[in-house]
């Protein structure tokens, strides 16, 4: 019997920045297919990741839950099999649950709920980045290299896409809307336009004339950012107004790629005959900060990094041409997801559904979301809260800093200190903190390094002893 039940379909980027996004008022970038998707759908104007690092955010939106709360801040970590996810959730509801490509399960289980994966999951690593957390110098090399290097080539993370990209394609070509009995939830996750900032010849040339903005300096930054500039190579090696042009360019050229990617998904499910009964979600784990306040890459709470583009595409079930402004986090796609199904709402979740807002009621009031970050580059673990106006960022023993996300969109100006202010960062610090202990995370955090690196040592051990990749999950 044919379900009746909508298909998912998320596409899930890399270190996508909401700025560099046609429907996000770029007017240069090209992403026609996005753009489509975002006029003829919802868009979240203040989307936030759970954490401005790969692994962390990505199993926070997994989990539905905190970093803090699954034990999970930076690269090298991950979840026991038995931790719920989404897609266990739709499973357990009756949709058949596919990935294809990147979410950045590292080690171990690489499916973590989902029933298919397709093809692998790129970048296994078991490496801590924690130099800082131990008085140690990082190696910044690649990280300025990055920048000084942007221009024309295909990295290995563009075969990771095609891969991705070809094996999503196949199973949605073999798929027969009249003969499925379940509707499928298939997650895509392509590796781009995370860096390197390099992009094949025909797509590195679009945008040579654009002239990019690169605002700030590293002068005007707090201490723990600072620190972060140190851990990138930005403080000794900073890049030349040249090069960081051209990486702010070769980077518009990865995000017309990937809109390219998203345009075939969308035409197959079209060939297919799942386009009307088909909900499509766009997202990223992160953004770039691409020079803005003299940084770059992510790991920073300014918007540049910590905002993420949210598109949700249904025209026969949900609302059309609609941007809703309240914020939200992607730790909400779990509840979301479990409503739109008619599950009843998990108890354990730190986020709330918004379906509510694609159906066309508002948001709850008050709404706030948090990110964390405890990884590399920094030396205390931070936090940031952000309401409709205020977005407070607090590093463990530092003063805070507050920005009104209203009047000063460009986060220039620290507030913090403003008396007529004094309660809004009070009340919010409180809040901050009534469920989050910087002194227990710095020491779970350290805890957590000491396992990975006996699983470190474990892996070059038996590397060493039998030439092989190290532990069978390689």
């Amino acid at each position: 019997m044919k379900s009746e039940r909508p298909n998912i379909l998320i596409i899930c980027s890399d270190q996508h920045t909401p700025g560099v996004l046609g429907c996000y008022g770029n007017a240069v970038v090209q992403t026609p297919h996005l753009d489509a998707l975002a006029g003829n759908g919802i868009v979240f104007d203040s989307a936030y990741c759970a954490s401005p690092v790969c692994v962390a955010s990505r199993l926070s939106m997994l989990t539905g839950r905190h970093p803090g709360n699954i034990g999970v801040w930076g690269l090298a970590d991950t979840i026991p099999s038995t931790t719920p996810t989404w897609p266990m959730a739709l499973s357990a509801a009756g949709w058949e649950t596919v990935i294809s490509g990147r979410m950045h399960l590292v080690y171990g289980d690489r499916n973590h709920g989902f029933e298919h994966r397709l093809c692998g999951d790129a970048y296994p690593t078991m490496r801590n980045h924690f130099a800082h957390w131990r008085n140690q110098e990082p190696d910044v090399t690649r990280n300025v290299k990055a920048i000084a290097e942007a221009g024309a080539g295909i990295a290995r993370h563009d075969a990771e896409d095609d891969i991705a990209q070809g094996f999503a394609l196949k199973y949605l070509h073999q798929q027969n809307p009249s003969r499925r009995t379940r509707p499928f939830a298939l997650c895509v996750g392509f590796y781009r336009p995370h860096t390197p900032y390099s992009a094949p010849e025909e797509l590195a040339d679009l945008y040579r004339d654009f002239e990019p903005e690169i605002t700030g300096s590293l002068e005007d930054l707090p201490p723990y950012y600072r620190s972060l500039a140190r851990h990138f190579g930005l403080e000794k090696d900073p890049p030349t107004p040249a090069q960081a042009r051209r990486a702010v360019q070769v980077y518009y050229s990865m995000v017309t790629g990937l809109d390219r990617r998203v345009g075939l998904l969308c035409q197959m499910l079209r060939q297919q005959g799942f386009w009307d009964n088909t909900i499509i979600i766009y997202t990223s784990d992160h953004g770039d900060m691409l020079g803005k306040h003299g940084l770059w890459f992510k790991s920073s709470f300014y918007e540049e990094s910590v905002r993420v583009p949210l598109i949700i595409h249904w025209p026969e079930g949900f609302r059309k041409g609609i941007r809703i402004k309240e914020p939200v986090s992607l730790i909400d796609l779990f509840p979301s997801l479990c409503e739109l199904a008619g599950t009843e709402p998990y108890d354990f979740l730190d986020g709330s559904s918004f379906l509510p807002a694609l159906k066309g009621a508002p948001l709850e009031p008050g709404r706030e979301v948090f990110a964390e970050y405890a990884d590399y580059g920094i030396h205390s673990p931070m936090r940031m809260i952000r309401n409709e106006r205020y977005k407070l960022i607090y590093c463990h023993q530092q003063d805070p800093l507050l920005f009104d996300l209203v009047d000063d969109p460009g986060e220039t100006v620290n507030r913090a200190n403003v008396p007529e202010l004094a309660d809004t960062v009070r009340s919010m610090k409180e809040r901050l903190l009534s469920d989050w202990n910087p002194e227990s995370v710095r020491e779970r955090v350290l805890l957590n390094q000491q396992y990975r690196d006996i699983l470190m040592q474990a892996e070059d051990s038996i590397r060493a002893a039998t030439g092989t990749a190290g532990f069978p999950w390689h």
